[in-house]
């Protein structure tokens, strides 16, 4: 049914079952691993990754850590894949930073609205599509345009390099000023940079974007994890790469 529902686009519908599902299979005296997973594969086929991450939240600590070591996916995913990947060879941004971003403006949710008038899965303003667009051949009429993925994704991989160009490759920067002005972000280089990059990121003044810059910088490093499909990896010196010349 749960596939049905989906096909058909039931969201709300689709949401009620899987809660149902979820709460009714917390309170079985049997539990295992697997069941879990299932129900939160069909939360991520649904495009429910915010009900994904609150029904994970919601496991006892060691259900939780048993559930993610196995399965870390599940709490980076990768949708739209072909979107991604297409956007990414276009513009020459990697695919793990597209989606570190993607995550924590829009959690995937492609119709997400911000308060500030961002849509879509990288919340890009329409000001900001309507001057990159054309002369990038990225077909943009209107606002609406910013909630379909074939739009919004290469829009956003498009500005994420435009951020990286226009700050010298320094991650930092590119991405506090994907959330914060650039006057801001300048100002703070002049007046609270003192060498340090991570101390840097502490010294940014406005909660919203130094916790983002934090966040992303997480996410980056867990999506350079599940692409090597390793146990580890070498941090990426790059992203702490910061001058104020």
């Amino acid at each position: 049914m749960a596939e049905w529902l989906n096909l058909l686009d039931e969201k709300e519908v689709l949401t009620a079952l899987l809660d149902e599902a979820s709460q009714a299979y917390k309170k079985a005296n049997e539990q295992n691993d697997e069941g879990w997973v299932t129900i939160f594969r069909y939360y991520a086929k649904a495009g429910l990754y915010m009900k994904l991450y609150e029904s994970i939240s919601g496991l006892s600590p060691d259900r939780r850590k048993s559930v993610l070591q196995s399965h870390p996916e599940l709490l980076f995913p990768q949708p739209w894949v072909d979107e991604v990947k297409t956007a990414a060879l276009q513009f020459g941004v990697q695919e793990e930073l597209i989606y570190a971003i993607m995550r924590q403006e829009s959690a995937f949710d492609p119709r997400a609205r911000s308060g500030a008038d961002a849509f879509g899965l990288m919340q890009l303003l329409p000001e900001v599509a309507e001057a990159i667009a054309p002369a990038n051949n990225i077909p943009y009429a209107q606002m609406e345009d910013l909630y379909q993925p074939q739009t919004n994704i290469p829009l956003g991989a498009l500005h994420i390099k435009e951020l990286l160009q226009r700050h010298k490759n320094q991650f930092i920067l590119a991405v506090a000023s994907y959330n914060a002005s650039e006057k801001a972000i300048r100002n703070w280089m002049k007046t609270r940079f003192r060498g340090d990059a991570l101390e840097f990121i502490e010294e940014i003044p406005y909660e919203e974007t130094r916790v983002y810059v934090r966040l992303v910088m997480r996410n980056l490093i867990f999506y350079s994890l599940l692409k090597t499909k390793s146990a580890s990896i070498e941090f990426p010196a790059w992203v702490l790469n910061l001058d104020a010349t």
